[in-house]
């Protein structure tokens, strides 16, 4: 004899997407509305450059949950735009130098919880940078909306 349990309301379900090379494109996580339908809780999707390395991300909310899957009543609540060019003009000389594959920008913002203001907003975007020694190493970074710091080493 088999028994069979119905899911909890609180059930999820997970879509994922990827890329021709496996990459993960997209993932949309829904919760069960309790009526055999679902609700989108966050989409999130990655774009790459043809190297492979990661070239965006952007995560969506509804708007006004419940929202039915598919939603289309969404907002970005986090956004990325990343860029593994140098834009130091001393280095090389020049602009748009590839550094190696190490990332040097992300172009972000950000929307935390209820009542809590973000200083990376859609409108306001925050660039964080990153600095490397010859040996590529990170040396610094900057998060975008406070003071540059070294990067901690770890001494082995």
């Amino acid at each position: 004899m088999t028994s069979s349990r119905s899911p909890p309301i609180s059930a999820r379900c997970s879509a994922n997407s990827f890329t021709p090379i496996g990459l993960e494109s997209s993932r949309e996580i829904d919760q069960s509305n309790g009526s055999g339908g679902w609700n989108l809780k966050q989409k999130t999707t990655w774009s790459y450059f043809a190297n492979g390395k990661l070239s965006g991300l952007t995560t969506n909310v509804p708007s006004q949950p419940p929202c039915q899957t598919p939603c289309t009543n969404t907002q970005t609540i986090e956004s990325h735009t990343v860029s593994y060019f140098d834009t130091n003009p001393n280095f090389a000389g020049t602009y748009g130098v590839y550094v190696d594959g190490n990332r040097t920008q992300d172009q972000y913002s950000l929307r935390l919880g209820a009542n809590v203001a973000s200083p990376c907003t859609t409108s306001n975007l925050c660039t964080a940078t990153y600095g490397y020694d010859p040996r590529d190493r990170l040396v610094s970074n900057n998060d975008g909306h406070g003071a540059p710091r070294p990067a901690t080493r770890w001494m082995g």
